[in-house]
């Protein structure tokens, strides 16, 4: 799996599940907001 990673140009990264959900919450943020502003 790792291979396939790299190979699509992303760096895999280790991390606890409570990592990984603070992530995606951060993200859901971010993207969220630009989402609303291009009213998509």
């Amino acid at each position: 799996m790792q291979a396939r990673i790299v190979a699509i140009g992303m760096q895999p990264a280790q991390s606890t599940p409570a990592d990984f959900m603070a992530f995606v919450i951060a993200q859901l943020d971010v993207w969220g907001k630009r989402i609303k502003a291009a009213r998509i």
